[in-house]
């Protein structure tokens, strides 16, 4: 029988999560934690063989709460649920060496899937998470091939997307160290690039073009 301990600010979702596991075999959940400092003093202690943590949590997030954890209790393994499917948190992951990566709407019969691949001692990342990468690097990809046709450099490119966020010329400048003339002289060129003579008409072309995310 796995120990499993479940990490998350949220009842319902652990409550929800602990029937499920529980009226599985080969798995319990021996406790449940909705404060992740409590979390990090106790588990140590629990010695669980997997623990199932929120990322989107008050204070620390999913995957620096197991780093800490690993000081005091080396060898578990873990499961990072989220709210937000994204390709930079599963690089996190993976780099983390953290055994899944859910969505929190996951039905019992992935969690379950999750579950018994990590026990087996394989990854396991949810069909809705590597979609979503999938999409994301398609995005770029299509967003990349479209700079080059336009000619954007990658500092035009950050100045784009952030005259098409509505900030001014100060705001950009300050953000990306540069001078406002800098600035102005990029937006110029943006502008000539996309063969437009406003600011409107540039963040328009920005938009139907595909050239943000």
């Amino acid at each position: 029988m796995l120990k499993v301990v479940l990490v998350d600010d949220h009842k319902l979702v652990t409550e929800g999560f602990k029937k499920i596991i529980d009226s599985s075999p080969g798995f319990e959940v021996i406790e449940i934690f909705n404060n992740p400092k409590q979390a990090l003093i106790n588990i140590p202690t629990l010695a669980p063989d997997i623990v199932v943590t929120d990322f989107e949590m008050p204070e620390i997030n999913g995957i620096d709460f197991i780093d800490s954890l690993r000081q005091y209790l080396p060898n578990f393994k873990s499961i990072v649920l989220s709210m937000h499917l994204s390709s930079s948190l599963l690089s996190m992951v993976k780099e983390q060496n953290i055994q899944g990566y859910l969505p929190k709407s996951t039905d019992e019969f992935e969690l379950m899937q999750c579950l018994e691949a990590v026990k087996a001692g394989r990854n396991f990342y949810s069909q809705e998470v590597l979609n979503n990468t999938l999409a994301e690097t398609h995005q770029l990809k299509t967003i990349s091939d479209k700079n080059k046709k336009y000619q954007l450099s990658k500092r035009e490119q950050e100045i784009l997307e952030r005259v098409v966020d509505g900030l001014g010329t100060k705001q950009i400048a300050d953000q990306l160290n540069l001078s406002p003339r800098t600035v102005e002289t990029h937006r110029k060129n943006i502008m000539e690039k996309l063969d437009v003579n406003s600011v409107a008409s540039l963040v328009r072309v920005a938009i139907t073009e595909g050239l943000i995310q």
